[in-house]
Formats: structure tokens, C-alpha cells, sequence
């Protein structure tokens, strides 16, 4: 199974969202810092299923060229890139394989779908919490206007038009499980 799909639909879905500078959406805006206990990666994952996951199949991903996810495929001194396997983290080359098994070319720069949830977050945020990847994609729930992103200081940054039932919720579930919710 192909754990990411392209998605037909591209246009981002939220007008009130801006991806270039998130800071000047016109939307309300909180982190989730996790306990620091345990490994961050799968504290997050663990968060994710217990916060997002009965929404999870509402939820698109955005990363903008989806092929420059981590940093060690940029050569900094003549500003080249290698997606190659030869000079890659682990991370990288499991996030590479996991673009190629998914039919998603590097340069790609629409909107997929989850297949795999549990496999994605695997490759994904170990190389946001170990600094392989300098930010997180996007997740983008349209039905319940939010998006949201991983943190490698063990948090979820989340932004959202309004404070629905869908957000409510989260919020509940992070504060059962003693996070701490920020403006």
C-alpha cells in the first residue's frame, strides 16, 4: 500500500491561512506542548491518534516541494541537491523511499492523503524532532477549519478559524492527557 496519495483537489482550503507567514493569518492560535517524557517522536505519534485520530481521514497534508522535506540532501556549499541514498540520514533516506513507493516526485508541490497514518508518522517525525528536517508539513482539516503542525521541541502548533466542537474536543483530550495548552 502506498502510504501517501496525491490528492485531485490542490487549492489549499482555507483563505484565512497563510502558509508564508503563518503569524499573519486571521485565525486563532495555540501550542500543545507534550510531557517531556519518554521519546518525542512517539509522544507525538501517541498524541496524534489520541487528538486527531478519529478526524484523521479529513485531514490533507501539505509540504511544499515535498522532496526538500530534510536538510542533508542540500549541498550549502554550491547550493546543489542529492537524492541520492549515498550521503542521506536514515531519516532521509526512509522519507525518500517513502516518496518514490508513493509515486511522489520531489518537486511535487500539491496536497496528499494519508494511506498509512502509522507508518507516515514513523518516518516523519523522527526527522523533526532530531533535526533532519528543519519544519513539519501542514495538516489541514477542511471540514473542521484547523491546521495543525509538529514541533521538535515536543509540541503541535495549531491554527483555526473558530473554537468548534471539532477543536474543543482536542483541546480536551490534550488537557486529559496533562499537556499544556498555550495562546
Amino acid at each position: 500500500m502506498q502510504i501517501l496519495e496525491k490528492t485531485t483537489d490542490n487549492e489549499l482550503p482555507f483563505e484565512w491561512l497563510d502558509l508564508t507567514g503563518l503569524r499573519s493569518s486571521n485565525s486563532l492560535r495555540k501550542e500543545i506542548y507534550l510531557d517531556d517524557k519518554g521519546n518525542p517522536a512517539e509522544e507525538l505519534k501517541r498524541f496524534f491518534f489520541s487528538c486527531f485520530g478519529n478526524l484523521k481521514e479529513d485531514i490533507v497534508i501539505s509540504n511544499s516541494r515535498w522532496g526538500y522535506f530534510c536538510l542533508d540532501i542540500w549541498n550549502i556549499n554550491d547550493d546543489t541537491y542529492d537524492f541520492s541514498a549515498e550521503n542521506s540520514s536514515h531519516e532521509t533516506n526512509q522519507y525518500l523511499k517513502m516518496l518514490l513507493d508513493s509515486g511522489i516526485d520531489t518537486e511535487y508541490e500539491g496536497l496528499c492523503i494519508c494511506n498509512d497514518w502509522e507508518n507516515f508518522l514513523s518516518i516523519v517525525l523522527p526527522a523533526i524532532v532530531n533535526h533532519i528536517a528543519p519544519y513539519s508539513p501542514y495538516f489541514l482539516n477542511k471540514k473542521n477549519e484547523y491546521m495543525f503542525y509538529f514541533h521538535h521541541t515536543n509540541s503541535i502548533g495549531i491554527y483555526y478559524k473558530s473554537e468548534n466542537k471539532a477543536i474543543q474536543d482536542i483541546f480536551k483530550k490534550a488537557s486529559a492527557l496533562n499537556c499544556l495548552i498555550t495562546e
